[in-house]
């Protein structure tokens, strides 16, 4: 009874985080058929939800550039994020010119991530990986606007295991 619980109030996280548990521990092909099943399904939901993110072309709705989203978020000190996954990173950090027009700011970042090297297959449009850095060199750059992912998103990659 408490899984289920725990699973319903902390969402598909929970549910999937609890599957591949119990999968790694016991093993038997039917669990691992419904894992692989799970995580496919995760992966195409991701996939359409960015595909979807990419094909916006007014998400600055407002004509100004004064009045614009891009440029409201811009003033922010940072942005942190829960659950937009790609959204921000198509819409507003790509090419924005918002946040170079802030004083003191170059770009932004991603603190703790970097960008894994081109894999040659990647279609034309995709977003890069990222993967985590070295915990050593971690640090949020002054001239840069830092966005914080709470919740991870479906582009990165933890290439320790």
């Amino acid at each position: 009874m408490g899984r289920r619980i725990r699973s319903c109030l902390c969402g598909f996280e929970a549910a999937y985080d609890e599957q591949q548990t119990q999968t790694a521990k016991h093993g038997h092909p039917a669990m691992l058929d419904h894992a692989q099943r799970l995580d496919e399904a995760i992966r195409g939901m991701f996939d359409d939800m960015d595909m979807a993110f990419g094909t916006i072309r007014d998400f600055d709705f407002q004509k100004g550039l004064a009045i614009s989203v891009t440029s409201f978020l811009a003033k922010f000190d940072a942005i942190f994020t829960l659950n937009q996954d790609l959204l921000l990173e198509r819409q507003y950090l790509t090419d924005n010119l918002s946040i170079l027009l802030q004083p003191k700011r170059t770009g932004w970042q991603i603190p703790g991530m970097e960008p894994i090297p081109m894999v040659p297959d990647l279609p034309l449009g995709a977003l890069r990986m990222m993967g985590p850095m070295d915990p050593l060199r971690f640090a949020v750059d002054s001239n840069l606007q830092p966005y914080f992912k709470l919740h991870g998103s479906s582009n990165w990659i933890d290439r320790s295991s």
